[in-house]
């Protein structure tokens, strides 16, 4: 299991946010069901069964797959 991540400063919550507004990215929050997150990951092949309990790799792979799938649609 992963370790907890340490708070951030306000002084790095502000670089990110400014780093975030500078490339025009947001940040959307999704409550998804771990089990069907998993499960959808597994399916495409974007997790191996070994990471299917990682929670940072579910979602650096829930990342990709949803960069990727956007990236398509976008001419």
């Amino acid at each position: 299991m992963a370790s907890p991540r340490r708070a951030k400063t306000p002084a790095e919550r502000q670089r990110d946010l400014r780093a975030r507004r500078r490339d025009d990215l947001a940040i959307f929050r999704l409550r998804l069901p771990r089990e069907l997150v998993r499960d959808a990951l597994l399916e495409e092949g974007e997790i191996g069964e070994w990471d299917d309990g990682d929670d940072s790799a579910l979602q650096e792979a829930l990342h990709r797959l949803i960069l990727r799938t956007f990236r398509d649609v976008t001419p």
